[in-house]
């Protein structure tokens, strides 16, 4: 049998070899040394060039085609609903830091009244209508809360708790029908920012801050009974037509003079909190002549509240 001289082996060895040979001389000799087979192996192999690239883009799919419709109104309602995640965020972050400057102005400004207090920040769940307005919270028994203990938003006076669960607790608000509240009618104090003792646009009296609508000591002050309208957010009472009432004084909760501290009587640490604020008066239908209708309205509306404080004694 006649033998192969070029065997796989002997080329290979060859070839490693040439590529010691080339690796040790200068970079011009191995270059030309390697030139041409180099480019006969491109020779040999152009042919093939042609249809190696087809199958490439083939198995790529087509560069720079469109993408189909169908995705493009899918990012687009993703960058939606991702919008508007961020603003509900960013609302959050808003009514966040309202509620911090709330609590510290009222730790503030009621700091010996509350001193003994805890003020139990609740998230309102639902609002209940009809002839007993309530709402119910998010916080029970399991964090302090107990029947009688006076709900507020800020400075403003919301109502009472009425029953407690363990994790949830429902409050009579001050609008209850037949609920009388005895308040003290006062002035804004004068370093109200943004007229907090002013009406708006459509009546509606303005929230100012807790500082300015705190109780302050001084100044001319009226003592009445407010009872609450039923199925309105007003409460009313009848004034001497020459009692110093304006529209924009604030109803500042006062404790009744010789009641029991029973379960009727509000809690000490209510007393000061803002019930609402004088809209408007009129005349009293039954002696037009001699006195008048006082008409006063929360300072934030009681179905829309989302937060609100409990106080709870220590």
């Amino acid at each position: 049998m006649r033998r192969r001289h070029l065997t796989p082996r002997r080329l290979l060895t060859l070839l490693i070899a040439a590529l010691l040979f080339t690796s040790l001389v200068k970079l011009e000799t191995a270059a030309a040394i390697a030139g041409p087979p180099r480019r006969l192996l491109m020779w040999l192999l152009s042919p093939l060039q042609q249809p190696v690239h087809a199958f490439s883009n083939w198995a790529r799919g087509e560069e720079g085609s469109p993408i189909p419709a169908g995705d493009v109104n899918q990012l687009q309602q993703l960058n939606q609903q991702l919008a508007q995640r961020v603003a509900q965020l960013e609302d959050e972050i808003r009514v966040a830091r309202q509620r911090i400057a709330e609590l510290a102005a009222v730790r503030s400004d009621w700091a010996q009244q509350l001193r003994k207090v805890q003020l139990i920040d609740a998230g309102v769940t639902a609002w209940q209508g009809g002839a007993a307005p309530t709402l119910t919270i998010n916080r029970g028994s399991s964090h302090g809360l107990a029947p009688g203990q006076a709900v507020t938003s800020g400075a403003s006076l919301v109502g009472r708790v009425s029953s407690v669960g363990a994790g949830t607790a429902t409050v009579s608000l001050i609008n209850q029908p037949g609920q009388l509240l005895d308040v003290r009618l006062k002035a804004p104090r004068a370093e109200a920012v943004g007229g907090a003792g002013a009406t708006g646009a459509s009546g509606a009296p303005g929230t100012g801050s807790a500082a300015a609508i705190s109780p302050g000591a001084g100044g001319r002050e009226v003592r009445l009974q407010l009872e609450a309208e039923k199925g309105k957010e007003i409460l009313t009472a009848v004034a001497a037509r020459g009692d110093p009432i304006q529209p924009g004084d604030l109803a500042h909760l006062r404790l009744a003079e010789g009641v029991a501290a029973t379960d009727s009587r509000w809690p000490d640490e209510a007393a000061g909190f803002v019930v609402g604020q004088v809209v408007r008066t009129e005349d009293d239908p039954n002696d037009p002549k001699l006195r008048i209708r006082v008409i006063v309205q929360p300072l934030r509306e009681l179905r829309r509240l989302t937060r609100v404080m409990v106080l709870v004694r220590e």
